[in-house]
């Protein structure tokens, strides 16, 4: 099947810029059905500070029929699968390097070793054709980054779970906070 994809961007001046995005194409065995992506994303950088973000809306068609044309009802909630959803999210970060660990040691914190502290907030909707919280997700992630080059990050961050439904059986889930350490390198 044919796919059109494509991204727009402006910036009307340094550390500013907005930026719309698609896709549209086909999907499934015959390649009948047709899943569409939009997004919107932008970044404001002031000195140490920089503000990202993105949302973004999906159209699966179809999705809530199977192959031969009937219902997909989930089993367990007795729901059609969702052919909608949504989400986005805010960041913040603040770029430091204190001079203390420079004066320390220059081999380990040179010129390129850079400290983030890291606010975001998500929240995804997978589910915008059942409302009533079922598919909803929310979260408040704090943490801190450390390149000590470019190329390579290694993070250490908190995830406050502050919303999430079962979507089997439409309730709350509670207590899933996490403690999240990653390293990742050439990306």
């Amino acid at each position: 099947g044919k796919t059109v994809v494509g991204r727009l961007a402006y910036s009307p001046m340094l550390g500013i810029e907005i930026a719309g995005s698609g896709y549209h194409g086909s999907y499934g065995p015959q390649g009948d059905q047709k899943l569409s992506i939009m997004a919107v994303d932008w970044t404001l950088q002031r000195g140490p500070f920089e503000l990202i973000g993105e949302a973004a809306w999906t159209y699966a068609q179809g999705n809530s029929k199977l192959l031969d044309g009937t219902p997909n009802i989930d089993p367990v909630t007795g729901r059609l699968a969702p052919q909608r959803s949504a989400g986005y999210y805010i960041q913040g970060n603040y770029h430091f390097m204190p001079p203390l660990f420079t004066n320390f040691s220059k081999k380990h914190f040179g010129e390129g070793s850079i400290f983030t502290a890291v606010v975001r907030y998500d929240r995804v909707n997978t589910n915008l054709d059942h409302p009533g919280g079922l598919g909803d997700l929310e979260t408040l992630t704090m943490g801190l980054n450390f390149r000590p080059l470019e190329d390579a990050v290694f993070r250490l961050a908190y995830q406050f779970n502050m919303r999430a439904t079962n979507a089997y059986t439409s309730t709350p889930i509670t207590g899933d906070n996490a403690l999240i350490l990653s390293m990742a390198t050439y990306f």
